[in-house]
């Protein structure tokens, strides 16, 4: 298929999705006027950020609909495709993590980044391991959080520099990969997690423990993936790091989700994405950039990322499946922790009283 035929058909089901939500808005929802310079600024902010990965389609679609000489963009796909160093967070900016712009999006939640007991000292003998929790549908909120400066992420951890993951695929988008790149991001491959722990004290690595199925599993109620996942802990136990669990209040909440049911065309294509790219995003209905009942942006809801207590794992060059299962008991009881004496402050809407582990 042509790539303009392609983006022309990415475009009309776009605008197919849109359609029906622009017109049935009810009247109470627009937010057009008086609205504070302040919060439109946050609107801006996030909406070009969720603009950064349409960039690719953007980029592609652009040059094949105006038949632009391809010959310029042979140089970047070459080095897009042979270059593999760069998903090791060799391209770290602290300029670029502490831009304003970061600010306003944190803000727009607003995020807030907290640990469960400031109290207890933070040792740097050895290299910090964060598993973070829901994964939630979307990449925004974990790069408030994680990618940047915006919630002094390194005063948090006082002065440990954490590095987060993302997919493989995120390296192979077209100037998204850029962005992510000078935010610090390393490939959520072994190899490249590896890389930055063996650097010791100092250093340490963010993941989203659950994945793609904890993200497709999005719903009103809070659903984490612990136990499918052995070899987070068996690096854990390879390396002898700090763990940490990490649990975010709100993420349910910034979107209305419908979650795919066993064995319809949904679910079907759903476990197709996840199985070729590594990801598939649920359902979800958010809003508008000027209305607030429709659209691909999240709802305003504020969000509380609340990083547990470390857990001291033992250096195992060949951990066994019962040190395994104890650490991973360890760190589900330093999750349930975190949500139990959290969940009245900073989840009093209450719609789900129990924290789901599978």
């Amino acid at each position: 298929m042509p790539l303009w035929l392609l983006s022309l058909i990415l475009l009309i089901a776009l605008a197919l999705w849109l359609l029906p939500g622009i017109i049935f808005v009810r009247r109470d929802q627009w937010a057009i006027w008086r609205v504070p310079c302040k919060r439109r600024m946050q609107t801006a902010a996030v909406a070009t950020l969720y603009g950064c990965f349409a960039l690719p389609v953007l980029f592609i679609g652009v040059a094949a609909l105006y038949r632009v000489n391809w010959w310029w963009i042979v140089p970047y796909v070459v080095y897009l495709l042979s270059d593999r160093r760069s998903t090791y967070g060799n391209w770290r900016s602290h300029w670029f993590r502490s831009l304003s712009w970061w600010k306003h999006c944190r803000d727009y939640w607003p995020v807030e980044l907290k640990r469960q007991d400031p109290s207890v000292p933070l040792k740097k003998d050895r290299p910090y391991l964060v598993g973070v929790h829901p994964h939630g549908p979307l990449l925004p909120i974990s790069m408030v959080n994680f990618f940047t400066e915006a919630t002094h992420i390194t005063d948090v951890f006082q002065g440990t520099r954490i590095s987060p993951t993302t997919l493989n695929a995120i390296f192979m988008l077209p100037v998204f990969r850029e962005i992510v790149l000078l935010c610090g991001a390393v490939s959520v491959a072994q190899k490249c997690i590896e890389s930055v722990l063996r650097k010791g004290g100092g250093h340490g690595v963010s993941i989203y423990v659950g994945g793609a199925r904890e993200a497709s599993q999005t719903s009103d109620r809070y659903t984490v993936l612990v136990y499918r996942r052995k070899g987070f802990f068996r690096l854990a136990l390879r390396y002898g790091v700090y763990l940490f669990p990490a649990f975010t209040f709100g993420e349910n909440y910034i979107y209305r989700y419908r979650t795919p049911k066993t064995g319809t065309m949904y679910y079907r294509i759903n476990e197709l994405a996840m199985r070729w790219v590594g990801y598939a995003v649920p359902f979800l209905v958010g809003r508008g950039i000027f209305q607030k009942s429709f659209g691909l942006l999240p709802q305003r809801h504020r969000l509380v990322t609340i990083i547990g207590n470390p857990i001291e794992c033992p250096q195992t060059d060949n951990p066994t499946e019962e040190q395994i299962k104890h650490y991973q008991d360890l760190y589900v009881a330093g999750l349930k922790q975190v949500f139990e004496q959290f969940k009245d402050s900073y989840d009093p809407e209450g719609k789900a009283k129990e924290l789901a582990v599978g």
